[in-house]
């Protein structure tokens, strides 16, 4: 079984929700919020899942801003296919992605498809913008020091 979590704080920390939410919380609630919305509020990361988390601000709720919603959708991709999201956002086409990642090509399509519909997406250029909007890939580091530099990514 898995546990759900939430984090409670400021609603005005910006930097502490989306610090929670990269540290795997399922939600993040105002300190001030009224009792009744706060078990509401719990209910529904319980039952609703991270397309409909919200997060309180006192006395109402709102939904969950852009870069928020992004982070949960994010979440969901595994350690494999950040590398290749990583690998896109360099320019990187599929028979690089599969050269660079000793991956065959129809496991390279797999992985992309699963980032498009994860992040909720509809093409590769859309998922890397997406991922350096919001921070998802650290587009100066190197995926485990096997992505390949601008000057070695072929044209798509």
């Amino acid at each position: 079984p898995s546990v759900t979590m939430i984090a409670i704080g400021s609603s005005d920390d910006e930097e502490r929700m989306m610090s929670a939410f990269h540290a795997g919380f399922e939600g993040f609630i105002s300190k001030d919020a009224a009792a009744a919305d706060f078990i509401a509020y719990i209910y529904n990361v319980v039952y609703g899942g991270p397309s409909r988390l919200k997060r309180l601000r006192p006395g109402r709720s709102r939904p969950l801003d852009e870069a928020g919603e992004a982070l949960c959708r994010a979440r969901y991709l595994t350690p494999r296919e950040r590398e290749v999201l990583f690998l896109l956002t360099e320019g990187a086409n599929s028979r690089l992605l599969a050269t660079q990642l000793s991956l065959s090509p129809h496991t390279v399509r797999s992985h992309i498809q699963n980032i498009l519909a994860k992040l909720q997406v509809h093409s590769r250029l859309e998922a890397a913008a997406f991922a350096t909007r919001f921070g998802i890939v650290d587009s100066n580091a190197r995926a485990n020091d096997r992505s390949p530099s601008r000057a070695q990514v072929a044209p798509a």
